[in-house]
């Protein structure tokens, strides 16, 4: 990768940072609402699918794929997706073993139940995501070492196909995964990954696309995207990529994450080259990672849901009232998520996997 290009490709990971935070606050903000409102519909089309773009994005645009050994490639993503797994696990854990045994006296029930999930790597809350990335990297890295150019065109017909197969195997025993079989979470993991890899397809050709549209010319294309998957919204429903519901019409499932990812990086690419200043979502971009691990896991959306509802009683009907009790619920989390982030981040940045370099 020459001198141009590398300047290039730091210069364009703000917009990339944008697009994760834009998925990371819809992830947290499904999580604090109850019902499955039209938002709801909405953000499910691509609040987890935008992740998996990026990251075949970044993949072309640092080229790093092609320095580095695959065994050095693995090593990398094991410490940055690892790590963390492991730890904010833990953490979740202790958090949630410890509350089980002050309210009922015991929890070596849930204990079980949390630590199966953890090794099935089915993975406990939005961690899941986590060991799911990892394995669509390991599989797309793979594809891309073995410098096919027909098994990179295959790639993205062969993970509709399988995700289809998979997802009919999981909905005919879907009431399986509420136990702890292996089997099943296995399943679930790999039909995942293999909608992830995919993703990560889009992401990577997508980066060769964005050198050849205008910035102007590409915020045009995120609107009509966007619109798009409002359509899309309208039109299927019932998806949940963590239990490998594609919805009524799968295909709107793919197109939409395709449409809301791609329009999200269009618009903020727009909006960095206008030099408009996103400080909230620089932020949660970067830390993204930290603010899917605290969370769920800890219980931080749990207590300050539920201390909110104690002093405004949240409403019951979607509208104007339930969503922006909702974003106030919201505005708290991530107050809160900040101050622990900071202390991770000047304390125990291993736990993000960020381990200190040797010296010499």
């Amino acid at each position: 990768m020459s001198e141009t290009n590398v300047r290039e490709a730091k210069k364009r990971v703000l917009f990339l940072d944008h697009a994760k935070a834009l998925g990371i606050l819809m992830i947290t903000y499904g999580h604090i609402t109850e019902l499955g409102n039209s938002v709801d519909r909405w953000m499910s089309l691509f609040k987890v699918s935008v992740f998996f773009v990026t990251a075949g994005f970044v993949m072309a645009m640092s080229g790093s794929w092609r320095r580095q050994s695959m065994a050095e490639l693995v090593k990398k993503r094991l410490i940055s997706l690892g790590i963390p797994y492991a730890t904010f696990s833990a953490l979740a854990v202790v958090v949630r073993v410890g509350a089980q045994f002050l309210k009922t006296g015991g929890g070596k029930k849930l204990l079980k139940e949390l630590l199966f999930r953890f090794f099935t790597l089915r993975g406990l809350f939005p961690l899941w995501f986590l060991p799911v990335l990892f394995i669509a990297e390991i599989i797309f890295l793979l594809i891309l070492k073995s410098g096919s150019k027909v098994l990179l065109g295959l790639t993205f017909l062969w993970p509709v196909l399988m995700t289809l197969l998979t997802s009919r195997y999981i909905d005919r025993n879907r009431a399986l995964l509420d136990g702890l079989s292996v089997k099943m979470d296995v399943t679930l993991v790999l039909s995942k990954a293999v909608v992830a890899v995919w993703f990560l397809a889009v992401g990577y050709m997508a980066y060769f696309l964005f050198e050849k549209i205008k910035t102007s010319q590409g915020l045009l294309a995120g609107i009509l995207l966007f619109a798009l998957t409002i359509l899309f919204s309208r039109i299927t429903k019932g998806i949940d990529i963590n239990m490998m519901k594609l919805g009524r019409y799968p295909a709107l499932f793919y197109a939409g994450g395709v449409a809301g990812s791609l329009g999200s990086l269009f618009i903020f690419r727009f909006l960095e080259g206008k030099k408009v200043s996103l400080p909230l979502f620089t932020y949660f971009g970067q830390n993204s990672l930290a603010l899917m691990g605290l969370q769920r896991g800890p219980l931080i959306i749990n207590i300050i849901y539920k201390g909110f509802s104690s002093v405004a009683a949240i409403e019951k009907t979607p509208g104007i009232k339930y969503h922006a009790e909702n974003l106030c619920v919201l505005a708290l989390v991530l107050i809160t998520v900040y101050g622990a982030t900071e202390l991770i981040n000047r304390y125990c940045p291993w736990m993000l996997g960020r381990l200190r370099k040797k010296s010499g």
